[in-house]
Formats: C-alpha cells, sequence, structure tokens
C-alpha cells in the first residue's frame, strides 16, 4: 500500500469578492484555512472562511457577495430616512412618503435584492377611498376606485335619471353632482272604440278614467268589449306600464256581434205560414151553408110520382162534419210544426 496526500481541490470562484489562501505553498491540503472578502459595500451572505478536512472536502461552501441598490428618485415624495442615491444594503426595505393628492403606489415596502429592487417606489396620483353616494331610489356601480376611474349611475324600474350618469375619481375625491331619479308614470292609454279600459288594482279591477294622469310602473290594464261586441282575437288583451310607457302600444277592435238563427225561431216561421194559410182559405160561412140546405130541399127524387124538396138534413150534417174535420187537421198540423 502507499499514502497519498489529502487534497481538497479549489473550493470555488466567490462572484463580487476574492480568496485569501493562508499557505501559499499547499492552500487546499488537509488543514489549510481559506479566507474569503467581498468587494466594497458588497454584502458577504454565509462563512468568511472554511477549512480542508480529513474526508477531502471543505467545511463550508464559498459565501455570496450582494451587491446593494441605489435609493430611487421620488416624483411628488420622499424615501423615508434616506438621502436620494443613497447605496441601500442588500435586504435593506424602503418606504414612500407622499406630498398632498398622491400616494404610494403599493403599500408593501420595496425589499434590494443583490442589487435589484423588488419594486420601484413611486408617487400616484390617490384614488378614491369610499364609493360615490348613490340617488334615492338608485344605485351606483364602481367597477374600480383608483385615479382616473369611472363610476356609473342607474335608477330602478319605474324611475329616470336626471342629471350626469358618470362620475370620475380624480386625485381622491368623485367629481360632480349626484343625480336624482325621479319616477315616471303611464298616461291615460285612450279610449277603445265601443269597449272600455279597466285598471287592475290591488283590490279588485276598475274602470279606468281619463282624469287617472299618475300610473305607476307595473301597474296592468285589461280591455273589454261593450255589450253586442266581441273583441278580435289578433289584438292585445292588456297592456303593462314600463317605463311610462304602456305596452303594447296596440289597443284591440271591439267588432259588432252577430247572432246565427235559431232553431225555434225557424218553427214560430213555419207555424206563423201555417196560421196564414189557413186565414186565406175560403171559410164556409152560413150563407154557403143555408145555399146547400136550400139545394139539398131542392132535390129532385127519381122515380115515379111529382117531384118536391126532401126535409132530409144529412147533406148539411156532411158539411158539418167535413168542415169540423178539416179545421182539426189543420189545428194538430200546426201544433206539431
Amino acid at each position: 500500500p502507499f499514502c497519498v496526500e489529502i487534497n481538497c481541490g479549489d473550493p470555488g470562484d466567490l462572484i463580487n469578492g476574492w480568496k485569501q489562501k493562508e499557505d501559499p505553498v499547499n492552500p487546499y491540503s488537509l488543514g489549510s484555512s481559506i479566507l474569503f472578502r467581498c468587494n466594497p459595500d458588497m454584502l458577504l451572505v454565509g462563512n468568511t472562511s472554511t477549512v480542508c478536512q480529513a474526508d477531502g472536502t471543505w467545511r463550508f461552501p464559498p459565501p455570496k457577495c450582494m451587491a446593494p441598490c441605489v435609493a430611487p428618485t421620488v416624483s411628488g415624495g420622499t424615501i423615508k430616512g434616506v438621502r436620494p442615491s443613497e447605496t441601500i444594503q442588500h435586504g435593506h426595505t424602503i418606504s414612500v412618503e407622499c406630498e398632498g393628492e398622491f400616494e404610494p403606489n403599493s403599500n408593501i415596502p420595496a425589499t434590494c435584492k443583490n442589487g435589484t429592487w423588488t419594486y420601484i417606489p413611486s408617487c400616484v396620483p390617490a384614488g378614491c377611498k369610499e364609493l360615490p353616494h348613490h340617488p334615492k331610489n338608485g344605485y351606483v356601480v364602481v367597477p374600480r376606485s383608483d385615479h382616473g376611474s369611472l363610476a356609473r349611475f342607474f335608477c330602478l324600474d319605474g324611475y329616470v335619471l336626471e342629471g350626469e350618469s358618470f362620475t370620475e375619481c380624480r386625485y381622491g375625491t368623485w367629481t360632480g353632482k349626484i343625480p336624482t331619479c325621479k319616477e315616471v308614470f303611464c298616461p291615460f292609454p285612450g279610449q277603445v272604440p265601443n269597449g272600455k279600459v279597466l285598471l287592475i288594482g290591488f283590490m279588485g279591477v276598475y274602470n279606468y278614467r281619463p282624469y287617472v294622469s299618475k300610473v305607476p310602473n307595473d301597474r296592468q290594464i285589461m280591455y273589454e268589449c261593450n255589450k253586442g261586441f266581441y273583441m278580435d282575437l289578433r289584438g292585445p288583451t292588456g297592456a303593462t306600464c314600463v317605463h311610462g310607457i304602456w305596452r303594447p302600444v296596440e289597443k284591440p277592435l271591439c267588432l259588432p256581434l252577430r247572432h246565427p238563427e235559431l232553431p225555434e225561431t225557424k218553427k214560430k216561421r213555419r207555424k206563423r205560414s201555417v196560421e196564414a194559410d189557413l186565414d186565406t182559405r175560403p171559410a164556409l160561412s152560413t150563407a154557403n151553408v143555408r145555399r146547400k140546405r136550400s139545394n139539398s130541399r131542392r132535390t129532385r127524387h127519381k122515380g115515379k110520382g111529382p117531384r118536391s124538396c126532401s126535409k132530409d138534413s144529412s147533406l148539411l150534417d156532411a158539411l158539418l162534419k167535413e168542415k169540423e174535420t178539416k179545421n182539426k187537421t189543420l189545428f194538430n198540423l200546426a201544433t206539431l210544426l
């Protein structure tokens, strides 16, 4: 066997610094030490020295030399406790103080990390800390509240906006005046020829008169035709007050009724026709009866002997019976019709 000298080798470069060797002849042999140094204004992060161990490794790795940051110049404000362009060590933080209508662009302090700030602090125009007041019977929509942002005003259904609909955030204050929301009403929709307009209320339905000039939003009306008229199905049966206008705008048509002829009416007409026929038939008057009697008495009998009028009343009885039979037949016929 043979023995080999322990050598830990070069521990590596030190960026923004240098290594100081205690043994210039055998700087990496067992027990040798190396000192670490950073350039001016640099911050050494880690161990300042290391030693070569028996297992051939260095006890500590090389440290890091971290660069400082330069304090920024802030327009409209200053850095707390720091002069402009002053050097700030790695890991230190700074905060900004702004003047008047300005505010810091962030509430988080800026940190120096190896020569670079996590963000550049500055002063920007102040945003609005409170929402703008909304109008009565309305509301406001605010997407953002920083400087230059716009908010918009709206009214509830049945109200109309009077004034500016937008307001702008300028240096922490909302500009302009708050608008108002004015209630709108629907006027009388007009008469329906041969019909009427009914207003639907909370307690029932009422006749809508022209003097009722203010009907609020969402109220409803219905149309109705007068007696003897019917509503054309192609038109609307009612309307709703929507933002001061009756919707739909069109009104229905009331058309006259045309009644169909009932079967009973036809039966009565046929009965009247039968009665008229009876009235136009020649009646068997008393004079006719007497004439027939006289004729019957003058009837001559065939055969021998002198001719003479028969006192037999059979002819008269037959005529009267015939008339009575005909009258009963016509009466029964009329009753059936």
